[in-house]
């Protein structure tokens, strides 16, 4: 089973990273969740002279923010599990093979989030590299670093959400046929991901909280989501849409 999840996965990466267009997407997103986040907490730094609690915020928040370039590349997998098969006449090859519907969901999502979680490895490498490598030893270091809550936000948060994202529309895909419409849940995650970027440090309430609710809001999401899938995935309804 394992060997059969990985050869669908196999079939979806080389589709994806062999097109020069997806390569070309790829590269300027990086570039803007790469750029963006750094230029932001570079005048945050030289603003509050390079005080390492003010940095370690900065991080934190467009840490999660640049996590969108993560959820986009995973959903542009992801997007193409079911109707991409049917664009390209090879859905019906697909299910004539031997293969438990579990297998294909899974084939199919682990895809998307091997890429997703690598896309999000490499961009908050970037940005922590600038940070830390270029202007560590300009950073005032009088405030812990990193907090719990940054290594919580970069290690467990933001990769839950690439996940989540990632199923949810390999779960939807399977009840659209259009790609384009099956791009919608990404919106809405990506909305969701801004407003918790920015609006986390001024609720007022304490952030550990705040991440420990997100935390497990994001598991039960990814769990119920998961089984819901492979509960509703019907072969019929997906050549049929």
């Amino acid at each position: 089973m394992v060997n059969v999840i990985f050869e669908i996965a196999r079939k979806e990466w080389l589709s994806y990273f062999t097109g020069r267009m997806s390569l070309m997407r790829n590269l300027i997103m990086l570039a803007v969740f790469s750029i963006l986040p750094i230029m932001q907490i570079d005048a945050v730094m030289k603003a509050t002279s390079y005080d390492a609690g003010i940095v370690g915020q900065a991080l934190e928040t467009y840490l999660l923010f640049s996590s969108m370039y993560a959820v986009v590349m995973g959903a542009t997998i992801a997007v193409m599990a079911f109707p991409y098969e049917k664009e390209m006449r090879t859905i019906e090859y697909l299910f004539s093979l031997p293969l438990k519907d579990g297998e294909i969901f899974a084939g199919k999502a682990l895809a998307a989030i091997a890429a997703g979680l690598g896309g999000l490895a490499f961009v908050m490498s970037v940005i922590a590299g600038y940070v830390l490598v270029l202007n560590g030893h300009l950073i005032q270091w009088t405030a812990s670093f990193p907090t719990l809550s940054l290594l919580l936000t970069a290690l467990v948060i933001a990769p839950m959400i690439v996940v989540l994202s990632v199923l949810v529309i390999v779960a939807v895909s399977g009840f659209i046929s259009s790609v384009r419409a099956t791009y919608m849940p990404t919106y809405l995650i990506a909305g969701g991901i801004i407003g918790l970027s920015f609006a986390k440090y001024g609720l007022g309430i304490d952030v550990l909280l705040i991440d420990a609710v997100i935390i497990g809001v994001l598991a039960a999401g990814i769990i119920v989501t998961f089984a819901v899938a492979l509960k509703t995935f019907n072969r019929e309804r997906i050549v049929s849409n």
